[in-house]
């Protein structure tokens, strides 16, 4: 199973990370080819949430579902995933405070189901494919997390 690492400093504290990587429900804002997630599942968060997915690829979509299946608040959560496409895999995230910063690092595991030249060709694309939807993921993360919230404007004072 091809196993890639990829990881990147973000400047938000480590509660602020893990709590947007929970909310799975938001993964289409920052993870490439994720075009669509709605919740199915009645856990808002941690274990057992779930999610039903549709990714953009190789050209089409595929459905498919993402499962929490590991917590331990606030450095690590693991999801695992399954498109009808024949992929499956599983997303580490490992977060590591470094004063008001946060160190994340995601490992993927992923494998293809399919057959022959299927198989041949997710192994010798799927690879360079995953990479740059890792590196492009967490770099919408870390821009997501650290984009300054619109500031309030004050209110005018009553004459």
């Amino acid at each position: 199973m091809p196993t890639l690492q990829h990881a990147i400093l973000i400047a938000a504290p480590i509660k602020r990370v893990y709590g947007f990587l929970e909310e799975i429900e938001r993964v289409p804002e920052w993870l490439p080819r994720v075009v669509a997630a709605q919740r199915t599942s009645e856990t808002l968060s941690g274990v057992g949430a779930e999610l039903a997915v549709v990714v953009e690829a190789g050209g089409r979509q595929s459905s498919g579902t993402s499962r929490c299946v590991e917590v331990e608040a606030p450095r690590r959560l693991v999801f695992q995933s399954s498109l009808d496409i024949g992929l499956t895999s599983t997303m580490t995230f490992e977060l590591t405070a470094q004063g008001r910063q946060t160190h994340v690092e995601a490992t993927v595991e992923y494998a293809f189901a399919g057959r022959g030249f299927s198989r041949l060709v997710g192994g010798l694309f799927g690879n360079a494919l995953a990479k740059k939807d890792i590196e492009a993921g967490l770099a919408s993360l870390k821009s997501a997390l650290e984009a300054k919230p619109a500031r309030r404007q004050k209110a005018p004072s009553a004459p």
